[in-house]
C-alpha cells in the first residue's frame, strides 16, 4: 500500500471531559460489563492468555479500517485486507490459526457460520465502531460455545450508552477511500430507558485491480435498566458488495512488482485480447438481532439470557467460462440461539454454568445467467453445549482454574454441490473439552500462570466436501507464562 494517504474528521459530543469517552465510562460508574454481560470472558487472573481492548483502543488502533485491521497490531496477530485499503474483505489469523478455528462471539453468541466456520468480517462492517469492549484470547482460553471454539477467541460485548451524546466521523483517502459513521444515544434516563443507534457507510477502490468495496452496517440498542435487571434488544445489520479478490497473484507478478495484479474475472477472447469480467463480485447482506434479560438475585448471583436471530443471504457471481457466461452461486441461511448463564462472584470464588441451544439452516444453489440452477444443496446443524467454569483462591497468591465444556451436534448436507458431486452426510458428535489452569501473584506488578487444555471440534462445509468421512480435529494446549502490570 505504498502511497496511501488518509484524512479524517470526527465531531463527538457528550458529557465526560475532553480526555474521557463516555462508551468507556460504563466500567467505572456502572461496570455493566462485569456484572451483566461477561459472557466467557477470563478475568485478570485467569490462567489464559488475553488482551482486553476498550472501544477508544479500537479506534485508536485503525479509525476507518475493519475490525481484523484494528487488531493487527496486538501480539500473535496477522491481518489481512483483500484490496489493500483496509476497507472490505479482512481475514485474521492469531498465532497462525486461520478464521474458521477461531471463535467469534458477540454477547456470548456465536459469529461463526455454523458451516464454514468462518466470520466474513466484510458482511458487519464498522463493528469495532459499535462494541464496548473486546478481549482477545490466545490458544483454547475459555469456554465459548460454537463451532470454530478451537485454537484462539474474539469475545466482543456492546455496552449500555450510560450518557447521552452523538458525534460524526468522516475520513477520506487514497484509492477513492471513504468512510463515514454518524451516532446518537438517550443515554439512561431516569426511569432506566436508554437507546442507541448509530450508522456507518464506507467505499474503496482499492488498491488492486477489483479491489473496491461498496459496505453499509446500521446499529441499534434499546432497553430498560433497573436496580436488579436489565433488558435490551439489539439490532446490527451489515450489507456489502465487494470484487473479487481471493484467488491471490502467482509469485512472479509479485517478482515482476506487479502488485496491484488480481486474475480473478481473467479471460480471452477470440481476438486474442486480455480482458476481465466487470462483474467478478461478492454481494450480501446479514442480520443479527437480539434480545438480552439479565437479574441479580443478589450482588455476587446473577442469571443471564440471551435470544438470537440471524439472518443471511446472497452470492458471489463469476466468469469461468466466457462461452458459457457467468454463474452465481447463493446461499441463505438462519441461525436461532438461546444462551443462559448462572454466574457466582464472591472474593475468593467466581464460577458460572451455562447451556447454549443453537439451530442452523442454509441452502445454497448455482445459477446460470441464462436461467436455471445447475446445484441446490440443503443443510441443517443443530448443537446444544454445557459447560461448568471455576476459579478459586484457596490462599491469597494462588488461583485454581477449572472449565469443564460439552457438546453435542447433529450435523446434515444433502443434495448436489457446486463441484457436482452429490451430498449425503448425517452425522452427530459428541466432545468433551476439558482446561485446567494455575496462577500465582508473586508481586503486586507480577503473576505467573500455567494451563493445560484439550479441545475437539467437528469438520466444516469444506472438509466435509473433500471427504465425508474426515474425522474431528484436536488440539492440546499447555502454556506457561507471567502476566507484567506496569
Amino acid at each position: 500500500m505504498r502511497g496511501f494517504l488518509f484524512l479524517a474528521i470526527a465531531l463527538n459530543l457528550g458529557i465526560g471531559g475532553p480526555d474521557k469517552d463516555p462508551r468507556d465510562r460504563i466500567f467505572e460508574e456502572l461496570q455493566l460489563d462485569s456484572v451483566v454481560v461477561s459472557a466467557g470472558r477470563a478475568y485478570h487472573s485467569t490462567p489464559v492468555a488475553h488482551t482486553t481492548l476498550t472501544a477508544r483502543d479500537l479506534a485508536k488502533a485503525a479509525p476507518a479500517s475493519s475490525l481484523p485491521m484494528a487488531l493487527g497490531g496486538q501480539p500473535s496477530v496477522v491481518a489481512t485486507n483483500e484490496g489493500g485499503t483496509g476497507i472490505g474483505n479482512s481475514a485474521i489469523k492469531i498465532r497462525g490459526v486461520p478464521g474458521n478455528q477461531t471463535i467469534v462471539t458477540l454477547n456470548g453468541i456465536t459469529l461463526n457460520d455454523a458451516e464454514t466456520q468462518e466470520v466474513f468480517w466484510v458482511n458487519i462492517p464498522a463493528l469495532g465502531k459499535y462494541i464496548g469492549s473486546l478481549q482477545l484470547q490466545r490458544g483454547l482460553g475459555t469456554t465459548a460455545s460454537g463451532a470454530g471454539a478451537f485454537g484462539a477467541g474474539i469475545n466482543m460485548i456492546t455496552d449500555t450508552p450510560v450518557l447521552p451524546g452523538g458525534g460524526a466521523e468522516i475520513a477520506g483517502g487514497s484509492f477513492g477511500s471513504f468512510t463515514s459513521l454518524i451516532r446518537a444515544s438517550t443515554g439512561i434516563t431516569p426511569v432506566g430507558l436508554f437507546a442507541e443507534a448509530a450508522a456507518s457507510w464506507q467505499r474503496t477502490d482499492g488498491y488492486i485491480r477489483n479491489g473496491f468495496a461498496n459496505v453499509r452496517s446500521v446499529y441499534a440498542a434499546t432497553g430498560w435498566q433497573g436496580p436488579t435487571d436489565v433488558i435490551r434488544l439489539t439490532l446490527l445489520h451489515g450489507s456489502q458488495r465487494s470484487g473479487i479478490c481471493w484467488e491471490g497473484a502467482p509469485l512472479e507478478r509479485f517478482l515482476a512488482r506487479d502488485f496491484t495484479y488480481n486474475p480473478s474475472g481473467q479471460y480471452v477472447s477470440p481476438d486474442g485480447k486480455v480482458s476481465y469480467h466487470d462483474n467478478q463480485v461478492d454481494d450480501y447482506s446479514q442480520t443479527h438481532l437480539q434480545l438480552l434479560a439479565s437479574h441479580n438475585f443478589t450482588p455476587g448471583l446473577n442469571l443471564q439470557t440471551t435470544i438470537n436471530m440471524t439472518r443471511g443471504g446472497g452470492f458471489y457471481e463469476q466468469l469461468d467460462s466466457p462461452a458459457e457466461g457467468p454463474v452465481r452461486n447463493a446461499e441463505g441461511n438462519t441461525l436461532w440461539a438461546w444462551r443462559t448463564e448462572l454466574r457466582r462472584t464472591s472474593e475468593f470464588f467466581k464460577g458460572s454454568a451455562g447451556i447454549y441451544l443453537s439451530s442452523f439452516r442454509s441452502t445454497h444453489w448455482g445459477e446460470y445467467s441464462s436461467g436455471g440452477h445447475f446445484y441446490d444443496n440443503d443443510a441443517r446443524k443443530r448443537e446444544i453445549d454445557a459447560w461448568l467454569r471455576a476459579e478459586w483462591m484457596p490462599l491469597p497468591f494462588i488461583n485454581v482454574y477449572t472449565d469443564l465444556q460439552y457438546r453435542t451436534i447433529r450435523h446434515e448436507m444433502h443434495g448436489p454441490d457446486e463441484y457436482g458431486q452429490t451430498l449425503a452426510y448425517d452425522k452427530d458428535w459428541n466432545f468433551f473439552n476439558p482446561r485446567l489452569g494455575l496462577s500465582f501473584t508473586v508481586g503486586p506488578a507480577l503473576s505467573l500462570y500455567a494451563s493445560a487444555a484439550y479441545g475437539r471440534k467437528e469438520p466444516n462445509r469444506s472438509d466435509i466436501q473433500a471427504s465425508q468421512d474426515v474425522r474431528p480435529e484436536k488440539m492440546v494446549d499447555i502454556e506457561f507464562g507471567n502476566r507484567l502490570n506496569v
